[in-house]
């Protein structure tokens, strides 16, 4: 199976679900903090997304079209669980699944699925209360 990549500017991406939370700040007024998705696929992966809060990445997530996989990451030791949802588009509805990471900084897993090769999937991460915005539709097949 051929794999398929779009060409797709970070920098035009950096801002996807970018939204404002409160946040203290040093000097004890509160101000925003933002929450970013950003697509960044590494090599092999179909789709590949890194979430971030104030500016530090909590989490990262991806799909893997040869052999439906999905990986997901915690990145940061605050306290939060990490979980990688997927959507499928030929299921209507909430999301029709997810991959957690077993817990603590630095840990990651894998979870390996069967979905349908002419179907298409998007994936977003969720980092204790806080979801990322949703991937980009990609091909499973």
């Amino acid at each position: 199976m051929k794999l398929k990549y779009a060409a797709v500017s970070v920098a035009a991406l950096a801002a996807v679900g970018a939204t404002a939370l409160p946040a203290q700040a040093n000097d004890g007024t509160t101000k925003p903090a933002t929450k970013e998705t950003v697509v960044q696929p590494l090599a092999g992966q179909n789709i590949g997304i890194v979430f971030k809060i104030g500016g530090h990445e909590v989490a990262r997530g991806a799909f893997y079209h040869q052999g439906d996989k999905l990986w997901v990451k915690d990145s940061r030791a605050d306290g939060r669980g990490v979980r990688l949802q997927y959507d499928l588009n030929y299921n209507a509805g909430a999301p029709d699944g997810q991959c957690k990471a077993p817990g603590g900084a630095g840990t990651s897993k894998y979870c390996n699925e069967n979905f349908r090769e002419n179907g298409k999937i998007r994936i977003r991460l969720v980092a204790g209360s806080h979801t990322s915005a949703w991937s980009p539709w990609a091909n499973i097949g």
